[in-house]
């Protein structure tokens, strides 16, 4: 029977695989191997995905996926053994100076690798209850007993099977980088599965040092584990750890010194033995690539043999300029086809089958599980927030209140920021004389800087529940319950979790698209997570909601999130059926039990978060306003120049023409103290007219237009860009809010004179270009960066910015007639 037809609750054994490549390859690499008992949970929402517990795991996987895969229930067991099926796993297994120390942290996703890397190294990077948080290299240095110790964190990996771009990195980085110890991070919750990796990087001859973590929860579940003797059979050190305690570093570090000065007599080289028939097809490969020169073999023969014989294609690229390449191919095809031939299997399901065994051997005689399991606190949670029916709702329930929270506790703070800044521009302006410096520090500094500054409680409050979702655990299960939504866009519920992480900031979120397995999924992802609308929008969105929608600020600012995610999922299938047209590879992934979020952790990654955003102001939006106050102070027209005696709100010149003045006098001309030069004859005013007629259909005028402009730099210089514009054409001193600003301004001159710039469908057009038009300087670059090219930067940035005037167009059009 297929897996798909267990029932909830009912238990089976894994009888065979089907498939083929990376289909097969990542199902067997999250421990489904044949003879694994495995129990179905639950089906996920609208039928697919479905939950299943296998190595004391739960994982998700498609209904595709789980079609490939044949079980056998108790009752079949025995007459398949006696049909010759082998469902028992072979038991044995083979026994076998600078003072930087470098350290290499590799292990499975969730399995406390950041935990450890800041425990070790005192920092304090974001730690998620989900894979995939670490993004990029981590790297740090500390010095233990007159040695610096260099510890580099990579992103969580399952095996070296090459199903990614993050495991063929930290191969290369093994193999070319040549570190002095790998750290593998191992879960005490999951040990069988994940000394698979274990043994992987024996194979590849690296010195391993196992930190066994969360050993807390193992031992609190009733379990017993011999982690000296292990560590004697496989000839390393096994140091059990609870990272977030800051339990088991100081004995990692003493570990390393011992190691490195060769005092430990314990640690040596091991061989797994994969029986006698796979044994023979490893030695035939093996000794043509020892043919090879020394310098040629990067990594070992025995390696490199059986990562041939599993159809690693990088392996054999790799030997592809040496002379015995052709002899290497033949041999490694020749033996693969040997083992189909005799064992009646593909190579790769057996190596990784023998793996688990050679594991499973090792453990039998170390680790003695607690045989009654009870019912997690997470299984009961799962019930009811992954449930097939209630799961969609409360995730959209708990994104909503994220956004009402947002907005509504956050306005109490931004309102007294507000009257603070206010404060410190009417008091400097009363301090300094008037002049151009005044101008610049109130009307380019402050009303630039703090126009973006009052912005920054509500940018926390939405971290905070990023934050919250993050570490309970609760991402994984939004992917889980996305995913059939997700597959009907062409990806599935992996891609959901950067999408999600796209609200906090498109950059990381464009980044952690590696852990999505297939490359035009990859690249999918990166091209859609720009709309889905990151942190630095979200004072645009207040700014124009606070204005004009001040009834109900939490729907329309959810309206907009959700308009964002609804043309991401449009845009996916338009581009799935026309430029990825590929086959993408399964869907599976490991649900983290809940964990209850340590407070300070929490507060840490929001005030992270935080940091990052008064940073930009300390920068970029800083250098871009005071840039943009220069292009709207100069060029000073001359008094020549000041058309009629009329006062004029685009200029800083009062002009009075006094009544019991003498008729044949010319009119006096007062420059006020607080003068500023005509914004629509300086440089930005040119800019800004020039470029209007492009925006106009959709309801900008120029100062818009321009805030547009400059807000490609980072989305949080269009508010700080208004900030100034609309500034300098107010009297100082006012206690005007730039929304109040804003809801005043009125066109000068036009068919539109005296009419309103800003009213609600003109709110509605301008949140939605935002929303959507070009992403970011630093977004463009990590989509470079990733992809690997230029050529998709560029198509982002034409396909997004041609979506945002056609969407803003339309709204525009649309509102003019309704509202």
């Amino acid at each position: 029977m297929k897996l798909v037809e267990l029932k909830t609750n009912e238990s089976g054994y894994i009888a065979r695989i089907r498939g083929s490549g990376s289909v097969r390859q990542r199902i067997l690499e999250m421990g489904l191997c044949k003879g694994e008992a495995i129990t179905m949970l639950q089906n996920g929402p609208l039928k697919d995905p479905v939950a299943c517990r296998i190595l004391d795991q739960t994982i998700n996987l498609s209904r595709n996926e789980a079609e490939l895969i044949d079980v056998v229930t108790d009752k079949d067991l025995s007459t398949l053994q006696n049909n010759g099926s082998k469902f028992t796993r072979r038991r044995t297994f083979k026994r076998s100076k600078n003072t930087d120390i470098h350290v290499a942290l590799i292990g499975a996703p969730n399995s406390g690798k950041t935990s450890l890397y800041n425990d070790l190294s005192r920092s304090q990077e974001h730690v998620g209850n989900y894979g995939g948080v670490t993004v990029e290299l981590l790297e740090t240095s500390l010095h233990y007993k007159k040695h610096r110790i260099i510890i580099t964190d990579f992103p969580g990996i399952q095996s070296f099977a090459e199903s990614s771009e993050d495991e063929l990195m930290i191969r290369n980085f093994i193999t070319e980088g040549n570190p002095d110890f790998i750290l593998n991070i191992v879960d005490a919750n999951h040990i069988e599965r994940d000394f698979q990796l274990t043994a992987e990087l024996l194979e590849m001859n690296a010195p391993v040092i196992v930190a066994l973590n969360m050993y807390d929860e193992f031992i609190k579940a009733g379990n017993q584990f011999d982690s000296i003797g292990l560590g004697k059979m496989l000839g390393i050190r096994i140091i059990p750890t609870v990272a977030n305690k800051g339990q088991g570093s100081r004995e990692i570090l003493e570990t390393i010194l011992e190691l490195y000065e060769g005092k430990n007599l314990e640690s040596r080289h091991i061989q797994i033995n994969y029986g006698p028939e796979i044994e023979i097809s490893i030695q035939a490969v093996v000794s043509t690539i020892q043919d090879l020169p020394a310098d040629d073999i990067e990594v070992s023969p025995r390696f490199s043999a059986i990562k041939l014989l599993e159809g690693d294609p990088k392996i054999l690229k790799k030997l592809a300029g040496q002379a015995s390449y052709g002899n290497i191919q033949e041999t490694a095809e020749h033996q693969k086809s040997r083992l189909r031939r005799l064992l009646k299997e593909e190579p790769d399901v057996l190596l990784t089958d023998a793996r688990y065994g050679f594991v499973s051997g090792a453990l039998k005689e170390t680790l003695v599980k607690n045989p009654v399991r009870e019912r997690t606190d997470s299984d009961l949670i799962d019930t009811v927030l992954t449930h097939k029916v209630f799961g969609l709702p409360i995730l959209m329930l708990i994104l909503f209140v994220a956004f009402f929270a947002t907005f509504e506790i956050g306005q109490y703070p931004m309102q007294w920021l507000e009257s603070l800044i206010s404060m410190l521009s009417d008091a400097l302006a009363g301090w300094i004389s008037p002049g151009p410096l005044t101008n610049l520090l109130i009307d380019g500094v402050i009303g630039g800087v703090g126009s973006v500054l009052v912005f920054l409680p509500n940018i926390l409050i939405l971290f905070y529940f990023i934050s919250l979702m993050e570490d309970t655990g609760y991402m994984a299960r939004a992917a889980f319950i996305m995913d059939k939504t997700m597959h009907r866009i062409g990806l599935h519920g992996r891609s959901f979790i950067p999408l999600v992480m796209g609200f906090g900031c498109n950059v990381p979120a464009i980044m952690a698209s590696r852990a999505v397995k297939n490359k035009n999924n990859r690249l999918l992802t990166m091209l859609i997570n720009p709309f889905m609308s990151c942190s630095a929008r979200l004072p645009v969105y207040i700014l124009v909601i606070g204005a004009f929608f001040p009834d109900q600020p939490g729907l329309v600012l959810f309206m907009i999130y959700t308009l964002g995610i609804a043309l991401a999922a449009l845009t996916a299938i338009l581009f799935k059926k026309t430029l990825f047209k590929e086959e993408e590879i399964p869907y599976v992934l490991e649900m983290p039990p809940y964990r209850v979020p340590a407070l300070k952790a929490t507060l840490q990654h929001m005030w992270s978060k935080g940091s990052e955003y008064l940073k930009k102001m300390g920068g970029i939006i800083l250098i871009a306003s005071i840039i943009i106050w220069g292009l709207g102070y100069y060029p000073i027209k001359k008094d020549t120049d000041v058309p009629g005696p009329t006062r004029m709100s685009e200029k800083g010149l009062t002009m009075d023409t006094k009544s019991n003045a003498d008729p044949g006098q010319s009119p006096t001309i007062e420059e006020s103290p607080d003068t500023a030069p005509d914004l629509e004859f300086s440089y930005i005013g040119r800019i800004g007219k020039f470029i209007e007629p492009v925006l106009r259909p959709l309801g900008f005028d120029w100062k818009m237009s321009v805030s547009i402009l400059t807000g490609i730099a980072a989305k949080e210089v269009v508010v700080s860009t208004m900030g100034v514009l609309y500034q300098t054409d107010h009297e100082r001193g006012s206690a005007e809010t730039l929304t109040q600003r804003m809801k005043s301004e009125i066109y000068l001159d036009g068919r539109k004179k005296g009419q309103n710039v800003f009213n609600p469908a003109v709110g509605l057009s301008f949140m939605v270009f935002i929303l959507l038009y070009f992403p970011c300087i630093a977004t463009i670059a990590a989509i470079r960066k990733e992809s690997g090219t230029w050529r998709w930067a560029i198509f982002s940035i034409i396909y997004s910015t041609a979506l945002a005037w056609i969407m803003s167009f339309i709204v525009y059009q649309v509102g003019r007639l309704l509202i």
